[in-house]
């Protein structure tokens, strides 16, 4: 039940949480970077970070996905969360309300030298079909005259998406 749920919350391109990418770092859970305008990046969360605690529990008998389990949930719901900034002696606590993070599958397109677009897909989700499409028509409304479609370190997702992207080329 729980792969179903993180599958779902792929496919939809959003999930409740507090908006940050974790690693695990030998023993230790490192923050490896916040989005910006989510929780996690208002409380001065910052990459290099290390998870200490969570809702008082201590983070080092956890897993990272454990960890990652613990800062996702039912919106509104709140996590404390204890980290240490290796240039800091004390630690730093925090609590945070988990809020809707949209996860875009199209977070790149722009224009350079003013004929060349480029367009970054990372995943093929719901969402994809309509990000694409609006990110195109807004980089042919600037004259391009080529295109690089970015698929590196696209891992897949909804055929659907993958078709509908395809067909635009094919």
């Amino acid at each position: 039940p729980e792969a179903y749920r993180r599958l779902r919350e792929e496919q939809r391109g959003s999930y409740a949480g507090v908006g940050m990418t974790i690693r695990a770092w030998g023993d230790e859970t490192v923050i490896e970077y916040q989005f910006p305008g989510t929780p996690a990046f208002k409380a001065g969360i910052r990459p290099g970070d290390i998870v200490v605690r969570i809702d008082g529990h201590p983070a080092e008998t956890l897993t990272v996905d454990e960890v990652a389990q613990h800062v996702r949930g039912p919106e509104g719901t709140t996590v404390q969360l204890t980290v240490q900034r290796p240039v800091v002696d004390e630690f730093i606590e925090v609590t945070l309300v988990l809020e809707s993070i949209p996860r875009p599958s199209v977070p790149l397109a722009f224009t350079f030298n003013d004929q060349v677009g480029y367009l970054r897909v990372a995943t093929f989700n719901e969402n994809t079909p309509d990000e694409f499409d609006e990110q195109l028509e807004k980089l042919e409304s600037e004259g391009i005259t080529g295109l690089i479609l970015d698929l590196r370190d696209n891992q897949g997702g909804l055929l659907s998406a993958g078709i509908h992207v395809a067909d635009r080329f094919l």
